[in-house]
């Protein structure tokens, strides 16, 4: 699926300039024949998963959530309606849950979170709410009733577990069905009501808050920076009042940290650090029978490779950042990583061989697998 078709007739440019961030759009047959790659079963067993983030979302008085991983006799005794099962990261073991969310390239990589999916029963939904963020909900199995609302009214219901709306105004509703696809900009107030059993596919994006960008950027600068020596008063002088702070500390400390700078540069290294960073749950798996090098260079240049699909590779001019580390080693800074970083895979014609050997320790740690390879 190309980013273009995902959008039906409208433009990548038309869809940026007068959409995103801006206002909701409704895509019919977005996915054409789309009626999902997992089924219940499957999303029932992946919120059993303790590598998976998984949530039950119960429409009681009070709403109630309950965390996963979940075992399967609190799943086999729900009742008929009146829940929402929802399993986060499925693009991290499900390779076309990983082609999916890659194919809306059209928005920066490092904007892209995860891809959800959600299973409800006729009735069931997560009410009327809110999300700080952008998201796709691209319709899976089944059918979903969207309300939506452009209100400034966002008020929520006082101590619910999800951003809850008290005063929902429905300005607009459609019924969307497989392969049909909502956008919806941050702090646009929705309710999805599911027709049938119903699955829904949501494509996220990461939207931190600057305050935490400000503490990752203060904690960048902890790691990077270093004041040397050790504090001293060889001037000190008898005070009446000695739970006082002294003053000549405070002096010392406002001086030295005056002196802390930092420009583009800096901002630019945080932010590949930062945002290549993978998810704390993250743990790469390596080959359980790794190749020798001359049999992964071998089989690298026939069939080519691709990013694991937690592997996060990003790039600023020629600096490259993986995992939340910078790339120092000149012999790794290839041109053909660009397409890597894009594309999250790389043809063997696109491949050399002092590439391959120099990535052949990523191959060993799990951060990239010979395209055709789980």
């Amino acid at each position: 699926m190309t980013s273009s078709r995902l959008l039906g007739d409208i433009p990548l440019e038309t869809f940026l300039a007068d959409y995103w961030q801006k206002k909701p759009l409704l895509i019919r047959n977005a996915m054409p024949g789309f009626n999902g790659f997992i089924n219940p079963d499957d999303l029932a067993a992946l919120s059993m998963r303790q590598d998976l983030s998984s949530r039950l979302v119960m429409q009681e008085q009070p709403w109630r959530v309950e965390k996963g991983p979940f075992k399967e006799s609190a799943l086999t005794s729900l009742p008929s309606t009146g829940w929402s099962l929802i399993v986060h990261d499925i693009n991290f073991v499900i390779q076309q849950a990983d082609d999916l969310l890659h194919s809306f390239n059209f928005i920066p990589k490092s904007r892209l979170d995860d891809l959800m999916v959600s299973l409800a029963p006729p009735g069931g939904g997560l009410g009327a709410h809110y999300d700080s963020y952008d998201v796709f909900l691209l319709q899976g199995l089944g059918r979903k009733r969207w309300q939506i609302s452009q209100q400034s009214d966002l008020e929520r219901v006082e101590n619910a577990p999800l951003n809850l709306l008290s005063n929902f105004q429905v300005e607009a509703e459609w019924i969307l069905e497989p392969g049909d696809m909502l956008y919806l900009p941050p702090h646009v107030a929705h309710n999805g009501i599911a027709l049938d059993l119903c699955m829904t596919y949501s494509i996220g994006f990461r939207a931190p808050e600057y305050n935490e960008f400000f503490q990752g950027f203060i904690t960048y600068l902890s790691e990077t920076l270093e004041f040397e020596g050790r504090y001293g008063d060889p001037g000190l002088t008898y005070s009446k009042n000695p739970a006082a702070i002294p003053e000549n500390l405070i002096a010392d400390l406002s001086r030295r940290f005056k002196a802390i700078q930092w420009g583009h540069k800096e901002i630019i290294d945080f932010l590949g650090r930062y945002l290549s960073e993978p998810k704390s749950h993250v743990l790469f798996k390596p080959p359980k029978r790794p190749l020798n090098l001359a049999t992964f260079k071998k089989r690298a240049l026939h069939h080519g490779i691709r990013l694991a699909s937690a592997a996060r590779l990003l790039f600023h001019s020629d600096q490259y950042w993986l995992n939340g580390d910078l790339l120092k080693s000149s012999s790794l800074i290839d041109p053909n990583l660009k397409i890597l970083a894009d594309t999250r895979s790389l043809s063997g014609k696109n491949l050399s061989e002092a590439l391959v050997q120099n990535i052949y320790p990523w191959y060993l740690e799990g951060i990239i697998h010979l395209d055709g390879t789980a």
